[in-house]
């Protein structure tokens, strides 16, 4: 679901070129799973209304690759 100002088209092109070094769909769910949960934990830390995603996606992806 994509809606005005919530994600980017920054986001949404760094997700296809970090999705294209994973292996394995596996590795992509795990990469998601990572992505968000850190995203989630620091959106509940930091009590703002707007955060960076990308951020989340690079460490998110970089956590599938050496896990």
């Amino acid at each position: 679901m994509i809606v005005k100002g919530v994600i980017g088209a920054g986001d949404i092109k760094l997700s296809f070129l970090l999705a294209l070094q994973l292996g394995s769909v596996t590795a992509l769910v795990n990469s998601l799973s990572f992505t968000w949960i850190l995203g989630g934990l620091y959106a509940l830390i930091s009590r703002s209304p707007a955060i960076a995603f990308a951020p989340f996606m690079i460490c998110g992806t970089y956590l599938a690759r050496i896990l």
